[in-house]
């Protein structure tokens, strides 16, 4: 079990994220030490840009917690890609973990003013999201080109690219949207009785700058060499919050929307706590590529709570498989009922104990 909270720099240079779970209950610091259980620190440098850099150590922790909870294990003896899964020492798959990140000079995702919260409803956060969705998964498919594919025990496994956003401060309202856009090309969906409203399919998107952004790269054979794309817009803070034991000093409330088997979606606003229940692997996504060299059994990753995806080219819609009930979006907000000492960033030493009160997002 990896050492995450003994501070191997000073506090100052720690990600504001990490310095919040030093003030969090110990409960949810159990959870990552819980995920880092069997992960293997290959180069050593984890731990201190888990404590500096953080989303992608954290988002890396989580995809290593889900491959356990599935029965799955990791040959952490090849150096890269970050996961080659394995089942009984014969390997299955290869997964490379990254993030969704924050445009050059924007705001960072933890800069978060809820007074200045959207108003105007997704439209402007998955625009945004678009964007910086498609630039992570066309720079993971550039190194796989360079790197991966030639490395020969790799390059003969299906591919999978596992994406998590923090590309700004309300991605948590994004949802799967940028993603069905990018790899599908499917804009914001409609339901009916009948599940998924066809719509016109996206084939570009355009940054700021004006610059062409494609979309629908599993529409068309382009990336063919990504077997699949694992995704969750719900591995946050508050999924940290939600699979961990109570804290009598900590009140916790949700705000929940999930998708139905035929395509509807409920929302579940102020749920406390105690009347509400969420597993490690609830809201994972993972999107089928049909123009891969090497396709994906989906049976690999049945699992309450996961959905899956593929693509009906006739009908312009996704199809999906998998939990007949799939959290699409969550988010959750703390209260302190007992104070602690507060703990801040120029604090000269911390001592893990201080409190927390606020969005946990």
């Amino acid at each position: 079990m990896l050492n995450l909270f003994t501070p191997q720099v000073p506090l100052g240079r720690c990600h504001p994220n990490f310095v919040a779970y030093l003030q969090r209950p110990q409960s949810q610091r159990d959870v990552l030490l819980g995920w880092s259980n069997g992960f293997v620190d290959r180069d050593g440098k984890f731990v201190v840009e888990f404590q500096t850099t953080f989303n992608s150590g954290f988002w890396e922790l989580y995809v290593f917690a889900c491959l356990k909870q599935m029965g799955f294990d990791v040959d952490f003896s090849v150096r890269t890609p970050d996961f080659v899964v394995c089942r009984n020492g014969e390997p299955l798959f290869c997964i490379e973990a990254t993030t969704a990140s924050n445009a050059a000079h924007a705001t960072e995702e933890w800069d978060r003013d809820w007074l200045a919260a959207p108003r105007s409803g997704i439209r402007d956060i998955v625009n945004e999201a678009t964007v910086r969705f498609a630039n992570a998964v066309k720079a993971k498919h550039e190194k796989y080109l360079d790197t991966y594919a030639r490395i020969p025990e790799i390059g003969k496994l299906p591919f999978v690219l596992a994406v998590s956003a923090f590309d700004q401060p309300f991605f948590f309202f994004e949802g799967f949207h940028p993603a069905l856009r990018v790899l599908y090309g499917i804009d914001t969906l409609d339901v009916s009785a009948d599940g998924f409203v066809p719509k016109p399919m996206l084939s570009i998107t355009k940054r700021p700058t004006g610059a062409i952004v494609p979309l629908g790269c599993f529409r068309e054979p382009r990336m063919p060499e990504i077997s699949a794309v694992m995704f969750s817009n719900v591995a946050t803070a508050s999924k940290v919050t939600a699979v961990s034991a109570d804290d009598p000093a900590l009140e916790v409330q949700f705000w929940v929307r999930t998708m139905e088997g035929d395509g509807s979606t409920q929302s579940r606003n102020a749920v406390p706590k105690s009347d509400y229940h969420e597993e490690l692997l609830d809201g994972l996504h993972f999107f089928h590529n049909p123009k891969a060299h090497y396709h994906f059994p989906p049976e690999r990753f049945r699992f309450n709570g996961v959905a899956q995806w593929g693509f009906d080219s006739t009908r312009g819609i996704p199809l999906r498989i998998g939990s007949p009930r799939i959290l699409l979006m969550r988010t959750s907000a703390g209260v302190v009922t007992k104070q602690r000492p507060r703990l801040t960033r120029d604090s000269a030493r911390p001592d893990g104990t201080a409190s927390y009160n606020g969005p946990v997002t």
